[in-house]
C-alpha cells in the first residue's frame, strides 16, 4: 500500500479555501496529473470519474465523495482497472488567520503493478506536495485567479 501525508499552511481563511477546494471545476488548475474528470457539484455521495496521467499512462478511477463537511473535510474513495483502492482526504482547520490543510492519500495498486510500488510512492509524494503548493499559490494570489478566469476552458468543459 502507498500512503502519502502532507500538510500546508495557506494564508487565506478556511471558508475561502474550502469553497475553492470543493468546486469540482477548480481541480484541473491545481492537480497537474488530473487529465479529465466527470462529476457534478461535490456533495456526499456524488459519483466522480477521473482520469490521471501516471508514468505517461491513462489511469481511470471511478468512485464517490464519501465525506463532505462544510469548511472542514472532503474525502473521496474509488477504484479502477489498475487501482484496487484510492482514497484521499482533505482536512482544513484555522491557524494564524489562515488555513492548515492536511492531505492524506491511500493507494492500493493492482497485483501486476507490485514492482512499481517504490516508484509510485515517490511520484505520489511529489504529486501531492506539488498539488498543495499549486493550490496555495492560486489561493494566495488573487490576481492569478482573476487572470485564470479569463482563459478558455478545456474542451471537455464546453
Amino acid at each position: 500500500m502507498i500512503r502519502s501525508v502532507h500538510t500546508i499552511y495557506i494564508d487565506r481563511p478556511v471558508p475561502e479555501v474550502f469553497r475553492y477546494l470543493s468546486d469540482h471545476e477548480n481541480r484541473m488548475a491545481w492537480q497537474t496529473n488530473l487529465v479529465s474528470h466527470e462529476g457534478e457539484h461535490l456533495a456526499k455521495g456524488t459519483k466522480v470519474k477521473e482520469v490521471r496521467n501516471v508514468l505517461g499512462r491513462k489511469i481511470e478511477i471511478e468512485g464517490e465523495i464519501t465525506e463532505l463537511e462544510e469548511g472542514s473535510r472532503l474525502s473521496f474513495a474509488g477504484s479502477g482497472p489498475h487501482v484496487t483502492r484510492l482514497e484521499y482526504h482533505y482536512r482544513l482547520r484555522p491557524e494564524d488567520h489562515g488555513t492548515r490543510m492536511d492531505t492524506e492519500v491511500d493507494l492500493e495498486l493492482a497485483d501486476h503493478l507490485g514492482l512499481a510500488i517504490p516508484v509510485i510512492q515517490r511520484l505520489t509524494d511529489r504529486e501531492v506536495d506539488n498539488a498543495q503548493q499549486t493550490l496555495k499559490d492560486l489561493l494566495e494570489q488573487h490576481q492569478v485567479r482573476e487572470i485564470a478566469k479569463t482563459l478558455p476552458k478545456h474542451a471537455h468543459h464546453k
